[in-house]
């Protein structure tokens, strides 16, 4: 009698202790497939880092230029290109519907000039060059081109450039009437040296009489990838992959399929391999006016693109301003002759240094934590260990087997076949 009750408690606290065990796997599993992450930070040494630097003006066309090559164009019609259009004036009439776009941005380019630049021991003034962006024509400067030998060590942590521009020879253009020149997003390692629309946050408005000092910072990001953060694999083929330059892509495209002609004007066409065989014809000024523009002017371009898995960015720090030393703008205008219509704006960046912060991310309940969560609970609640749990189910198994194995033997003495 006490054995077959002891046998009853024995079951009873195996059956809670089941139960209990069941309960906590359940939970550890679900907490697991939350996939919740974190990012972990450490600082690393590599290579120095030189951004692309890409500067644009706020007015993309000569009025001088502009009243020569195309004397019929009107102030209406620029601000229709520009996705301006108010009540009443809606016309689609324009003077010159079949001008290509890139003859256009292009023959109308305003005076905007690099008069001053240097970046440690290298005058690199000349260095610059005018590339046509989704936006229009602006300069860039790309340092990886840059002869580093004549710095110490191949580097220096400073670049100060100053640039000129006709104040009263400005058309309309994406910001209305403004007259700045803005310091676009500066990218790390672009294949690609692709440029944002001029709705890119990042966007930093020069002045004649403060110069804003950029510092510039490097990170590296990680990612998990599915199913804790999305993000793009480098796959066997690919040659390269970011986020900018697949949103470049997409927008590319965008104008490809819903404007029906090939946005030819911007310089990284050819590179993205686009295949649009019944596309032929190039982006006209009446495609951009009445298409091309109203893409641009929306609040957000939405696309599927995702960040890389390993990725290295670059971004602005921080930024203070320090006042212009009238001096210096004498010196300058004195030199070129330049007259009051003349503006000149300064810069100057501050480069990241060889130590960067790299940013992993890890999961915050790994597969190995919850293994081992299970391995305890079997362990802390039933006393199992795995050879035990092994035997465990070796011995459920030869009862199953039996019971069958007597049951089978019962049939075969009433004369029923199996």
């Amino acid at each position: 009698m006490m054995r077959k009750y002891k046998n009853c408690v024995i079951f009873l606290v195996y059956s809670i202790g089941m139960l209990y065990t069941s309960l906590a796997i359940v939970h550890n599993v679900t907490d697991f497939m939350k996939y919740h992450s974190s990012f972990k930070s450490d600082f690393v040494s590599s290579g120095h880092h030189r951004p692309v630097v890409t500067v644009c003006s706020d007015s993309m066309h000569s009025k001088m230029l502009k009243n020569k090559l195309y004397p019929n164009l009107t102030d209406l019609e620029l601000r229709h290109f520009y996705g301006h259009k108010y009540a009443g004036h809606g016309t689609t009439q324009y003077a010159y519907p079949d001008l290509k776009l890139k003859e256009f941005f292009r023959s109308t380019m305003p005076f905007l000039k690099v008069v001053y630049c240097t970046y440690g021991n290298i005058k690199c003034k000349n260095n610059w060059k005018r590339v046509a962006t989704f936006e229009g024509v602006c300069l860039q400067l790309n340092m990886h081109e840059l002869d580093v030998s004549e710095n110490e060590g191949g580097f220096a942590s400073e670049m100060t450039v100053s640039f000129a521009f006709n104040v009263s020879d400005n058309t309309y253009g994406w910001n209305g009437m403004q007259k700045n020149l803005r310091l676009r997003n500066t990218v790390a390692q672009e294949k690609l040296q692709v440029t944002d629309l001029h709705l890119l946050r990042d966007d930093i408005p020069l002045s004649s009489t403060l110069k804003p000092i950029v510092m510039l910072s490097v990170e590296q990001i990680v990612f998990l990838g599915h199913p804790f953060t999305n993000c793009k694999k480098m796959e066997k083929g690919d040659s390269y992959y970011s986020k900018m330059w697949c949103e470049a892509k997409a927008k590319l495209e965008d104008i490809i399929y819903k404007c029906r002609c090939l946005p030819d004007y911007v310089d990284e066409f050819k590179a993205f391999n686009i295949s649009a065989p019944n596309i032929t014809n190039s982006c006209t000024f009446k495609d951009h006016a009445e298409c091309i523009t109203n893409l641009f002017t929306r609040a957000e371009w939405h696309t599927s693109c995702e960040d890389a898995c390993e990725s290295t960015k670059q971004r602005n720090a921080n930024i203070r301003y320090q006042q212009v030393e009238p001096i210096l703008d004498i010196i300058i205008r004195k030199k070129l002759h330049y007259s009051s219509d003349i503006i000149l704006n300064h810069v100057t960046l501050m480069l990241a240094p060889p130590i960067f912060e790299r940013k992993i991310e890890v999961a915050d309940y790994p597969i190995s934590a919850l293994m081992a969560d299970i391995g305890g609970d079997f362990g802390l609640f039933l006393g199992l260990s795995t050879i035990k749990l092994l035997k465990l189910i070796g011995y459920f198994l030869m009862q199953v087997e039996k019971k069958l194995s007597k049951a089978f033997t019962r049939c075969s003495s009433f004369g029923y076949k199996i």
